[in-house]
């Protein structure tokens, strides 16, 4: 049995890149997009057909919800999932801002506005903001800013980064994985043997995190168009499929 919970960021807007079968891990199980658009009980009716589970699945369904509902509309207190999901705003931009945690630079963990903003000792804000201006990321607005994260484990620790923080404009326009992507290509471009992704024994956590083997690799070698490309393969189809599992309306 599953008590169904609203999907914070509705039920209707989905972004890639979708999970590729070869890095299924804790941080991904499934091949399904990022934002992939599904309430709990949605999801668990996904998993127990396409995984052939033939669990006696009860799904305890939503009173109220409706898929472009956002979850301040529900009524519900914020109920931090996370020690780091501080707020509805931290949760938008996380799809996408979450992708830094494969990268050197700070994705705001150690602050206040965990997933709000980015940044690094050595970044030059003021120039990745210009830079960004002109690709129309919609949505949203990036401002300078300087900040101190503190934790065991945060990146820069007690260090002062210099950063972006992201004031959301239009939550129904923004899409933040491909924010996160754009800025990694700008930042990977204007501080070549500064940026970096995180290597463990061989393995790269972003790989993981964005579910594609290829995606840091076009990254690096600066072809964003055909990293945006990846970010919306599939989706139609996956929109197509994941319809029979769906419990709730427009």
């Amino acid at each position: 049995m599953v008590l169904d919970n609203p999907n914070p960021l509705t039920g209707l807007i989905v972004e890639g890149p979708i999970l590729d079968p070869g890095l299924r891990s804790f941080i991904g199980i499934w091949s399904i997009p990022i934002r992939y658009g599904l309430t709990a009980g949605e999801l668990a009716n996904l998993f127990n057909d396409e995984a052939n589970l033939k669990a006696d699945l009860t799904v305890v369904g939503l009173r109220g919800w409706v898929r472009g509902m956002w979850f301040d509309e529900t009524g519900l207190p914020w109920p931090r999932p996370s020690p780091a999901m501080v707020s509805l705003e931290s949760a938008i931009m996380y799809p996408g801002i979450g992708l830094f945690e494969g990268t050197n630079v700070n994705e705001g963990r150690g602050t206040d506005k965990p997933f709000r903003v980015i940044g690094a000792p050595w970044l030059d804000n003021v120039r990745l903001i210009d830079e960004a201006s002109t690709l129309g990321l919609n949505g949203l607005e990036l401002r300078p800013v300087v900040y101190r994260p503190v934790g065991n484990g945060v990146k820069y620790s007690g260090e002062d980064c210099r950063g972006v923080e992201f004031v959301i404009k239009s939550r129904v326009d923004l899409r933040p994985v491909k924010v996160a992507l754009a800025l990694i290509n700008i930042i990977n471009r204007i501080h070549p043997g500064r940026f970096s992704f995180i290597e463990r024994n061989g393995s790269y956590h972003f790989d993981y995190l964005v579910g594609r083997g290829n995606v840091r690799g076009l990254l690096m070698g600066g072809d964003i168009d055909e990293v945006m490309r990846i970010v919306d393969e599939g989706i139609e189809d996956y929109l197509r499929k994941v319809r029979r599992y769906m419990i709730y309306g427009n």
